[in-house]
């Protein structure tokens, strides 16, 4: 029979060899199962990490099938890009779709315009300093 013990610091042992560790408090499989599954919760996001995913995943849809990766990098490409004659532009798909100046344009001001709220959000989340 299996045998589930924790010890002081809260960390789990499954049939340990008691001899060897000591301060172990006996518990029950339901509580080992239940002190595990809280063990194994991921962290909370921090305000970097959370800035940070949203900032990869920036992306706009044209609503027809076509989504645009509108990241920092992607934006200054589009910026470059204006006025150049592009016809067809690298999708989030990894497929080359046309695309006109016009949504060129529509996609570089909405990345812009997530750009700036994903940094304001940031910006709210993070604490407050002092001197």
């Amino acid at each position: 029979m299996t045998k589930f013990y924790e010890n002081a610091e809260g960390k789990l042992f499954v049939d340990p060899i008691v001899k060897n560790h000591t301060g172990l408090t006996k518990i029950t499989k339901a509580q080992f199962e239940s002190k595990l599954a809280i063990q194994n919760e991921p962290a909370p996001l921090t305000p970097d990490q959370v800035r940070d995913q949203a900032l990869s995943d920036m992306s706009f849809d044209f609503g027809n099938g076509r989504i645009m990766q509108v990241r920092q990098a992607d934006l200054t490409l589009l910026e470059e890009s204006q006025g150049q004659g592009i016809t067809h532009w690298k999708m989030k798909d990894n497929k080359r779709w046309p695309i006109t100046d016009a949504e060129m344009q529509a996609a570089l001001e909405d990345g812009r315009s997530q750009f700036k709220v994903i940094w304001i959000a940031h910006l709210a989340a993070l604490p407050e300093g002092g001197a």
